[in-house]
């Protein structure tokens, strides 16, 4: 929104705001710091000189309090790490005690701690920018939590190309580092999404299979899954509802096996009667090496052997690009819980 003058000193309170700050003259902080005894809910736009003045809105020796504020919308602009200055926040000082959603769309590294600090006992969803600072930022708060409340967490893996390239971190740092921090989430977290990623994320869904059995719905975007590894994640995930992945394939072991054979040999190794998956999604971009009578050939054999063995699925869908690589091979190519 545009700044109305008036807002900076109103006597009136508001309940919601979102907002442009844009410029560093206080006074977005002081609309904001007026009303932080009735907001509950905040969003907020930042470009690169102002993001790092995220912490104004709570203060450094009045400390201030959003008492009713429960959900936090922080979009900005990318800045360089070497820009990310240390917080102001005393670390005791807990300045939004009924946070509940959190989405931070930046990868300055203290603008999700200046909010996270103190709520993690209150924040059931969280969706944030995962630079390597953050989520060593994110493990610390979580680690150090007995009662985490996060139920549902969205890790977006911001200019992962770029990281790689630059030596910043490699796969194997990376699956370390997300490990740790999956390690102090709690075991009933019931959505995780790893979005954006180059990455095949084989390596970490090791780490969900292993830890958290009551998961509704597991998204891996670079995650390349063979039919083999469905079954072993559907049998240690019963409660797995939706899949979110980039490919699905019958292993290489079985490529002159019949269907029915598959169906077999898959049922004996995993126990997949009780799980409750419902359908797989197919994301991102196809390989244009990809034939696509083949692909169709892959996902149709997958589908029919899901079908056979877990008693609730449905189908595998097709996201857009998908789509167009299926009907248009020229061309270039949170109610989910309830259902």
């Amino acid at each position: 929104m545009s700044i109305n003058i008036g807002l900076v000193d109103s006597a009136i309170r508001l309940s919601a705001l979102e907002i442009d700050w844009f410029e560093n003259d206080g006074i977005v902080e002081r609309i904001i710091r007026n009303n932080a005894g009735t907001l509950e809910s905040l969003s907020i736009y930042m470009n690169k000189k102002t993001v790092s003045r995220i912490w104004k809105i709570v203060g450094c020796d009045d400390q201030i309090v959003y008492p009713q504020l429960q959900t936090v919308n922080i979009q900005a602009e990318d800045v360089s790490e070497c820009y990310s200055l240390e917080s102001n926040i005393d670390p005791k000082h807990v300045p939004f005690p009924k946070l509940r959603h959190l989405t931070v769309d930046s990868n300055y590294s203290y603008t999700a701690e200046t909010f996270l600090r103190g709520s993690v006992k209150t924040v059931e969803y969280l969706d944030v920018q995962l630079t390597a600072n953050i989520l060593g930022i994110l493990t610390e708060l979580y680690s150090n939590c007995d009662q985490p409340a996060v139920r549902q967490v969205l890790l977006r893996i911001p200019n992962y190309t770029q990281y790689l390239s630059n030596g910043v971190y490699n796969d194997a740092s990376y699956c370390t580092m997300m490990t740790k921090f999956l390690d102090a989430l709690p075991r009933d977290l019931l959505g995780l999404r790893l979005r954006e990623s180059t990455l095949n994320n084989i390596c970490i869904l090791d780490s969900v299979m292993k830890k958290f059995t009551k998961l509704h719905i597991l998204q891996a975007d670079g995650a390349k899954m063979r039919i083999s590894q469905v079954c072993k994640l559907a049998s240690l995930v019963p409660s797995l509802r939706h899949l979110y992945i980039s490919d699905i394939k019958v292993d290489e072991l079985f490529h002159k096996t019949e269907i029915r054979d598959i169906v077999t040999r898959l049922s004996k190794e995993y126990q997949v009667a009780d799980s409750n998956l419902r359908y797989v999604e197919l994301l991102g971009e196809v390989d244009s090496s990809y034939n696509i009578n083949d692909m169709l050939t892959e996902v149709a054999n997958c589908s029919s052997i899901l079908m056979v063995l877990c008693p609730r699925f449905n189908q595998i869908k097709f996201e857009e690009y998908w789509q167009k690589a299926v009907y248009e091979p020229t061309s270039d190519l949170e109610s989910e819980l309830s259902e």
